[in-house]
């Protein structure tokens, strides 16, 4: 597995570039919805990495300072056959055999399982290989796999950007009214005046965020 780690010196050695600066989740940092960081130190050995998941309320980039990684990025609306994720309902066999090996069927594929046994991708699937210096971006909701193919270092940040409001605040709505609520309240309070209107998006974006707070 990956280790990861948060300091203050991380933040403040590696500063977040400027096209990453406004995260809109921000104002909910170290709240019960947002108890953990959103920056990461990342250190993993050879052959370690993430299993395949998504992010979809935010955003994430990923700076690699030392090793290699391979990637695996699918888009939000990929059969999910491709994912090869455990969704098998049927726990019965495994909990009652008792056997060890059928118990770790329970749980996804490690990084290494899964560029084992995936097969064909589809088109718009992107498999890229970082090397130090670079940094990959992903779009909340893209479905992605990290394997380092070296013993790798990275930092990696998550946080919600403003033109996404629009489609994440309905859909949070839809799952977790509380936390919906919760966050659009904290907005209207500490980052009204950074989501005026400027131009026909951050029109829409407060049009949502009225009709949010209007049903709360």
């Amino acid at each position: 597995t990956t280790t990861t780690t948060t300091t203050t010196t991380t933040t403040s050695s590696f500063p977040t570039p400027p096209c990453f600066s406004n995260d809109v989740m921000a104002c909910i940092d170290g709240s019960q919805y947002r108890p953990l960081p959103p920056a990461w130190l990342l250190v993993g050995a050879a052959r370690s990495g993430t299993p395949i998941h998504d992010h979809p309320m935010t955003v994430a980039w990923n700076a690699l300072l030392v090793g290699c990684k391979l990637w695996c990025c699918l888009p939000p609306d990929v059969d999910e056959s491709l994912l090869l994720l455990n969704l098998d309902d049927d726990e019965g066999d495994s909990i009652s055999s008792g056997n060890a090996a059928s118990q770790c069927d329970d749980f996804d594929l490690s990084a290494i399982e899964w560029f084992h046994q995936c097969e064909e991708l589809p088109a718009d699937a992107r498999i890229i290989v970082q090397r130090p210096g670079e940094v990959v971006y992903l779009p909340a909701g893209w479905f992605h796999v990290v394997l380092n193919v070296e013993a790798s270092t990275a930092i990696s940040v998550s946080l919600a950007l403003r033109r996404d409001l629009p489609m994440v605040l309905p859909l949070l709505r839809t799952y977790d009214a509380d936390f919906a609520t919760f966050w659009v309240d904290r907005m209207s309070e500490e980052q009204k005046e950074t989501l005026a209107g400027v131009g026909e998006e951050d029109r829409h974006i407060e049009n949502t965020i009225n009709a949010s707070a209007k049903h709360k």
